[in-house]
């Protein structure tokens, strides 16, 4: 794959890493205007939308500066997660004043998915061979303190693999 990197226009953003000039191209678009759909942006820039989603995974460069951009857009619109909040609390109180309650039940949604909430918790416990120590001192507790062990983490679902030597 060739990679053309672009010369860095110097005022702009100068914590910018070096990018190619597609990068810099759509950037420059990104900032531009921030509202328009990903689809339209990159037809006008003549990329493929799964090239974004590529240098968001793949780039740590293009990441960077689509951070810088972001952080920029939000000082420059004056918009945070705490305005968004405020906003979306203030919504839910006009709803709830209009007695509409699917309007408060999707500002509720809202402030949860903004929160986190609906992302699913996940733990992950390996034990390797070199472990052993801490194998044998499971494998030699009863039944009873094992069931108060795992209540004592709340842990809601489990998968587990037995392995056999």
């Amino acid at each position: 794959m060739r990679s053309a990197l672009a010369e860095q226009p110097t005022g702009l953003l100068p914590e910018r890493p070096r990018l190619t000039k597609k990068q810099i191209e759509f950037l420059h678009l990104y900032t531009a205007s921030p509202f328009m759909p990903l689809q339209e942006m990159c037809r006008q820039v003549g990329i493929q939308p799964g090239h974004v989603a590529k240098w968001k995974k793949n780039s740590p460069g293009f990441q960077v500066a689509l951070d810088v951009e972001h952080r920029r857009s939000q000082v420059v619109s004056n918009m945070s997660r705490k305005t968004v909040m405020r906003g979306l609390l203030e919504a839910i109180d006009m709803a709830k004043d209009q007695r509409q309650p699917a309007g408060m039940i999707s500002g509720w949604k809202e402030i949860g998915r903004m929160c986190g909430f609906y992302e699913p918790e996940r733990r992950e416990v390996v034990l390797s061979m070199d472990s052993t120590k801490l194998v044998e001192e499971m494998k030699g507790l009863t039944k009873e303190r094992l069931m108060l062990l795992a209540n004592e983490q709340d842990a809601l679902d489990a998968e587990f693999e037995v392995v056999t030597d």
